[in-house]
């Protein structure tokens, strides 16, 4: 999988690169600091042209092992559930800790990457054909939060799952509405099951999290936002990472791809 890096050195954990970085990655390599040389951006550029691209962002707290793991996983039910809708799979990784601890120190983190993730997005856009999203927990604060800083960047699916932001933080007027008008479609996945976001999130943020109950205000969502859709996931999502690997998640965003055609709230079975 080709993968973008904002980390030091590749894989650190928990510092920022100087620059950017582009590798072409083994997601199954033991040791994932072995891979192939650097890629040129324009080269990467070049390659992206014309495609129809899904861009991973992984949340907080990932070591290298994690980060290939998961991408791993959700790269092959995307071959699995969603085949002929992509032409590539796309990674992103940044520095979001390797200590439970740190979630104020990756949340900061967080912000300082997305002008990064903007400059990505706005220049993916220029070649690429369009390009979806699939970010988890605070894989969210950071696209939401570059597609803020640029109004060329376009995004024609967002997927959040377990989204680490607040939960009033997408509707009308808020801190991240207008990064949710820079995407033709948002999908919310949320889940009352998803123990992290109910008590770590809460914990730390004193609010509730948009990945946990949806938006705090329907009312708002349905009257300012008829792009962004709502899944309830209770019934399928047991853990904060069990989006990965549930197939009623791949097979809801194929239905959407073919027709677009759930309700703008809804339940998943």
């Amino acid at each position: 999988m080709y993968m973008m890096s904002s980390r030091e050195n590749f894989w650190a954990g928990e510092r920022l690169s100087n620059k950017d970085q582009i590798k072409d990655v083994v997601l199954d390599d033991p040791d994932p600091a072995v891979d192939s040389p650097l890629i040129e951006e324009a080269i990467f550029f070049d390659m992206m042209k014309d495609k129809r691209l899904l861009l991973l962002i992984h949340g907080y707290n990932n070591e290298a092992d994690d980060v290939c793991r998961a991408y791993s996983i959700i790269q092959d039910n995307v071959h699995r559930y969603l085949k002929g809708n992509y032409d590539d799979i796309v990674g992103y990784t940044w520095p979001g800790g390797s200590e439970p601890l740190n979630y104020y120190k990756a949340r900061r983190r967080a912000g300082a990457v997305a002008p990064r993730v903007a400059r990505w997005l706005a220049e993916l856009t220029k070649v690429t054909q369009a390009i979806d999203v699939m970010d988890h927990s605070m894989g969210t604060r950071v696209i939401l939060s570059a597609l803020r800083m640029d109004t060329t960047a376009r995004l024609h699916n967002l997927y959040s799952m377990a989204s680490a932001v607040e939960d009033e933080s997408i509707q009308y007027s808020r801190e991240y509405f207008s990064s949710t008008k820079a995407c033709d479609s948002v999908y919310v996945f949320h889940s009352r099951h998803d123990k992290v976001l109910r008590f770590a999130f809460k914990g730390a943020e004193w609010d509730r999290a948009l990945g946990y109950s949806g938006p705090e205000d329907p009312a708002l969502i349905m009257t300012h936002s008829p792009n962004v859709k709502v899944i309830n996931c209770r019934q399928v999502i047991d853990s904060h990472g069990g989006y990965k690997y549930s197939e009623s998640v791949y097979r809801f965003i194929a239905r959407e791809l073919k027709s677009s055609e759930a309700p703008q709230y809804s339940i998943l079975e």
